[in-house]
């Protein structure tokens, strides 16, 4: 993935119905939540650039 932004494009198309992907920065930090139609976070791979790791939760997602 390329860039945020891109990445943020393919979320929103490709993310079950019910699935939610959270976003947040601060000073010197950012992360990524992802949680199921339950409301409850969903571990996955959280390594990488933040596009990149918005396309893991993406895949995470895609897998159950």
């Amino acid at each position: 993935m390329s860039s945020l932004e891109e990445a943020i494009n393919a979320a929103a198309a490709n993310l079950p119905q019910g699935w939610t992907i959270e976003i947040s920065v601060s000073r010197g930090d950012g992360s990524v939540r992802l949680e199921g139609p339950d409301g409850d976070g969903v571990p996955f791979d959280g390594t990488g650039s933040l596009s990149d790791v918005v396309q893991k939760a993406v895949d995470r997602s895609l897998e159950t």
